[in-house]
């Protein structure tokens, strides 16, 4: 009850905290008196408790605000976390984290929508996002920015010289060691706003000055002040302002952050990573067209209607200068172009780390080509995958293409797709190796796009499967 009895109202604060600022700024250089003021209102929803204002010598007028907070108050200047902002700003940084991750991944190869299915792929960004989320709650729920205390964001709405939050003392139980005290002494001092303490005498004691300089700079308005008498006076003239509309001074969340950037990054992460994985699986359907499963099925069909075809289609011949056997006439003139080999000439392995054989038509280092017969396909048992350039229907012409690419700095191959597809009679001619694994073939594709640039030659490098004749 004694306490209770020496407890300030926010009217004595006002008038305490008025005489004591007019005291602290009696050095200051001015043209003419004082104007002080109490219980201002202005446009946005702003009030002010009390405002000193003077002319200076150069003409421009010096503004001091604050903000007086009783017992009865108290709520104006304990902070409250913005749970929400918190939340989207976590939602926001979790789903860059999630969708920069998971885009890297495919890019990288670390892991595919084949191999992980759509279904997978996107657990997988749920969970990069799950962890993104969580993780930034636990780094982050005790910043400043979650910590919103009205006066503060009060006075970040607009311009004055000087800003000063003025409070009773008893409406903190101790200035040493209460944690909503601590903040908001903090606050002030990141902002450059002056903190007081009002005794229940009325004496003043100061916690923190205001910053000299400006730390807003530029990005605060100026704002007209409107005492209670004139306000009055308008309303009764029948002028009512359009934001007294919305001037609702007991809110005292009216000054918390919005969270519209946040929605909308969340929006362009989530349609990034929605069009990257129709774009995989839309690849990864033209891929399975060309499974082993579907080219046995044409396989059977084109037998069917060509039954009487006869021509053998399987031959196993192990010689450097033997040409594939001539099934049709117009293979024949091949067999004259090729020079006699000699027998050190090496043979190209065959790899087993992501690609077969280098293929049919070697590259030719200023020389005649290499070539094999089909024969040196046959470490390829199961569907490979080539970086094609073009199918050419004749021995000259591959080769001419070939040494044509060669003098753009480009080492290209080519095999006959009659080893592959006994009514086909054209020449692929493809860049790289025969890979056995479409992820890597892709990533070929990529780098070999990338290596092309702007593409001035007009390449049209295509990913094509090849499947061995059984």
């Amino acid at each position: 009850m004694e306490w209770q009895s020496q407890t300030l109202t926010e009217a004595d604060i006002k008038s305490a905290t008025l005489r004591y600022l007019k005291h602290h700024y009696r050095f200051r250089q001015r043209q003419g008196g004082w104007e002080l003021s109490s219980d201002l209102r202005g446009k946005g929803g702003i009030v002010a408790d009390g405002f000193l204002s003077f002319v200076q010598p150069s003409g421009e007028v010096f503004r001091a605000t604050f903000e007086a907070t009783s017992y009865d108050t108290k709520a104006e200047v304990r902070y409250r976390k913005q749970k929400i902002l918190l939340y989207w700003d976590a939602a926001a940084v979790a789903a860059c984290f999630a969708c920069g991750l998971l885009l890297l991944g495919l890019f990288r190869a670390w892991f595919t929508v084949e191999a992980l299915t759509l279904t997978g792929a996107i657990a997988l960004f749920i969970a990069f996002f799950t962890f993104g989320f969580f993780g930034f709650l636990l780094l982050f729920r005790n910043w400043r920015r979650y910590r919103y205390i009205y006066a503060i964001e009060q006075f970040k709405r607009y311009h004055a010289d000087e800003q000063w939050v003025a409070l009773g003392e008893d409406v903190f139980a101790n200035l040493t060691s209460d944690p909503y005290y601590l903040e908001l002494k903090k606050q002030c001092i990141y902002n450059g706003m002056g903190l007081l303490i009002v005794r229940p005498d009325k004496s003043i004691l100061m916690q923190l000055s205001p910053a000299r300089k400006d730390v807003f700079g530029k990005k605060r308005s100026n704002i007209d002040f409107l005492r209670q008498d004139d306000l009055q006076r308008m309303l009764d003239e029948g002028r009512y302002p359009e934001w007294m509309a919305t001037l609702k001074p007991e809110n005292l969340l009216r000054f918390q952050r919005r969270y519209k950037y946040q929605m909308l990054i969340v929006g362009i992460c989530l349609a990034i990573t929605s069009g990257v994985l129709y774009q995989e699986m839309q690849e990864l359907k033209t891929i399975e067209e060309e499974s082993p499963e579907a080219y046995l099925r044409r396989m059977a069909d084109v037998r069917k209607r060509n039954e009487s075809y006869t021509q053998p289609i399987t031959f196993v011949l192990d010689t450097l200068i033997t040409w594939p056997y001539p099934i049709r006439k117009d293979m024949e003139p091949y067999l004259s172009l090729q020079p006699a080999q000699p027998e050190s000439v090496p043979v190209p392995p065959v790899s087993r780390s992501g690609a077969s054989s280098e293929g049919f038509v070697g590259h030719l280092d200023g020389a005649a080509p290499y070539t094999y017969d089909c024969s040196r396909l046959r470490p390829l048992t199961s569907t490979g995958y080539i970086i094609q350039e073009g199918v050419y229907q004749s021995y000259s012409a591959v080769t001419a293409r070939i040494r044509e690419l060669e003098g753009f700095g480009f080492t290209a191959s080519a095999v006959w797709l009659g080893c592959f597809d006994e009514l086909e009679s054209g020449y692929a001619l493809y860049f790289g190796l025969i890979f056995d694994d479409p992820t890597s073939a892709r990533s070929s594709l990529e780098n070999y796009q990338q290596r092309l640039g702007d593409n001035v030659l007009n390449l049209n490098l295509q990913l094509r499967s090849l499947t061995p004749l059984e």
